[in-house]
């Protein structure tokens, strides 16, 4: 007699794995039609799933970006964990100067940015700023309110201040909408850094 198949539930690695691609498929439509060309049933059928196990498990189309988010939360945290730790303040600098430009020259990071700024609702553009810009500064605030910092740069200037100088030196944007030319990753982030120095160093 032949036995029947009894199927089990998933397990929590392939319950993982489809979650991921759940995820990473709503990332490729996200970044190329932008969110509201990208519609639900469309994620579902490029994932392969039905459309109410997208609502079931994130809530529908603004849970998914929402946990997109979340993810980049994590993943920025982990990167900005794995920048190695030196005594030179100027030679950290560097480090975190380096990670900068590293992801605001990542296309697809940069497509998701485009998107939530000016496709996501403030809840989600607020939770994005947190993720990227947010996680950063709080690192180089830090770094600004060591002994050596006050030592180094112009006492004039706060911890506060001197971050938002670095960001606008490394990324090359300014208040007035210019931007820079974009170089090679380590130039760029070189020139950012001798910017910044000359601007509250003087050398």
């Amino acid at each position: 007699m032949t036995r029947p198949i009894i199927h089990g539930r998933p397990t929590r690695t392939t319950l993982a794995a489809r979650r991921d691609l759940l995820l990473a498929t709503a990332l490729d439509l996200f970044t190329e039609r932008g969110y509201a060309g990208s519609s639900l049933a469309a994620i579902a059928g490029a994932a392969h799933v039905a459309v109410r196990t997208i609502y079931v498990k994130f809530g529908g189309k603004a849970g998914l970006l929402a946990s997109l988010i979340e993810e980049e939360h994590y993943r920025h945290r982990q990167q900005l964990l794995a920048v190695p730790f030196t005594e030179n303040l100027v030679s950290q600098l560097e480090l975190m100067a380096g990670h900068l430009v590293s992801r605001i020259q990542d296309k697809r990071l940069m497509r998701l940015h485009a998107v939530i700024m000016k496709e996501g609702d403030e809840p989600a553009r607020t939770a994005w700023r947190d993720a990227g810009p947010c996680q950063l500064a709080t690192q180089l605030i830090l770094l600004f309110r060591l002994p050596e910092a006050k030592i180094l740069f112009d006492p004039f200037l706060t911890p506060e201040e001197l971050c938002v100088h670095f960001l606008n030196c490394i990324t090359g944007l300014s208040n007035n909408g210019y931007q820079m030319q974009s170089l090679h990753a380590d130039a760029q982030a070189q020139r950012g850094l001798r910017l910044f120095l000359r601007g509250v160093i003087g050398y």
